[in-house]
């Protein structure tokens, strides 16, 4: 591989790092303003008023992510932050998509 190659990789693994811990970030913001009075999966509100800190779109992945996992939703964005890290200062780990799935598999 060339020098150029090695810098795109960098960068990406860079970039690709920074955008898991942003959504790691937002996703525990999100769970942690979860209210089961807003308006979510399965639960439908007379009230346009929504608690949770994300809005709508928060009430909808927190309330999915709470019937879905219940209390271990809170691993998840724990789990996009690690990795997140290792990516941001280029730490090496295999099999992303199997630790993953195994996570989810784990916790159902």
């Amino acid at each position: 591989m060339s020098k150029l190659d090695n810098f795109k990789l960098f960068i990406i693994s860079r970039i690709f790092g920074l955008i898991f811990v942003i959504i790691a970030i937002l996703l525990l913001i999100s769970l942690l303003s979860f209210n089961k009075d807003d308006v979510s999966l399965g639960y439908v509100n007379s009230s346009l008023n929504t608690i949770n800190y994300l809005g709508e779109y928060g009430a909808h992945i927190s309330g999915f992510l709470m019937v879905l996992l219940h209390y271990s939703s809170y691993l998840i964005p724990f789990f996009f932050l690690i990795t997140g890290i290792k990516l941001v200062f280029g730490v090496k780990f295999k099999n992303f998509v199997i630790r993953f799935f195994s996570l989810l598999i784990g916790l159902g």
